[in-house]
């Protein structure tokens, strides 16, 4: 199942298989009511059919090969490329500030094939104080430099929350430290997350307290939640490349 419709179809699946355990909930519920028996193990099984479908819908997405960009070779070029990303960004960026990102990972590739919106995988949150990134990916929240999270990326955009000020991002950042070392939230992708474990954008909507977390939380959503600061442009592109040789013989 590699074509575009196949992949569509596999996640329409999905979406139809969490709407069932939406159902199931009600039906357990009420079914005192109705005189009717809901045994227990239907909401496990909903569960288990829900996360065995996202699994295929990773698995089609990731053998969709147009989907897949490739880095360029030229190591001195990929580095020259992120040092200059890098400073652009510490020159614009606050703390509780979001970087949306489209990495080169198969995890990547299934991520923008089954989501809608803007060509990102990753979504963390800048540290502007300690220059560092925040960020919920398998198999923990973690933190690392800006320079190796831009490394493995192959376009970036610095995103400001809506209404967001210095002291609201310093809260952001304060609280999505709080949460380092968290397991990863493997189960919230298909919505049956908890409080204690975070996927990448979880992490961003809890940290930055967005309104109604309950639901599955995209990249590409957050792009839509903010203002645009800065865009990279991508590796490969000519203009990206003059740039970086540039700044990296300066």
């Amino acid at each position: 199942m590699t074509d575009e419709a196949s992949l569509l179809r596999v996640f329409v699946s999905y979406r139809a298989l969490k709407s069932q355990l939406k159902t199931s909930r009600v039906l357990r519920d009420f079914s005192s009511l109705e005189g009717g028996t809901v045994h227990a193990f239907d909401l496990s099984m909903i569960r288990k059919l829900v996360i065995l479908c996202f699994v295929t819908t990773l698995a089609a997405a990731c053998g969709y090969t147009s989907l897949a960009p490739k880095k360029p070779e030229n190591a001195a070029l990929n580095a020259s490329t992120t040092e200059l990303w890098a400073s652009d960004i510490r020159r614009v960026a606050q703390d509780g500030d979001w970087i949306l990102a489209r990495s080169y990972s198969t995890v990547g590739n299934a991520i923008v094939g089954v989501t809608r919106g803007e060509d990102f995988s990753h979504a963390v949150i800048y540290d502007a104080r300690r220059d560092m990134i925040i960020e919920a990916i398998r198999p923990v929240v973690r933190e690392v430099s800006l320079e190796s999270f831009l490394a493995r990326n192959r376009h970036v955009v610095l995103i400001r929350p809506a209404e967001q000020d210095p002291g609201k991002g310093r809260l952001t950042v304060q609280r999505a430290r709080t949460v380092i070392g968290a397991s990863y939230d493997y189960t919230g992708l298909v919505g049956l997350g908890t409080d204690s474990r975070f996927y990448c954008s979880e992490l961003v909507a809890w940290a930055s307290q967005i309104p109604d977390q309950s639901r599955i939380v995209t990249p590409a959503e957050l792009w839509e939640l903010g203002e645009l600061i800065y865009l990279s442009g991508t590796r490969e592109d000519p203009q990206v490349q003059a740039a970086a040789l540039a700044f990296s013989s300066r």
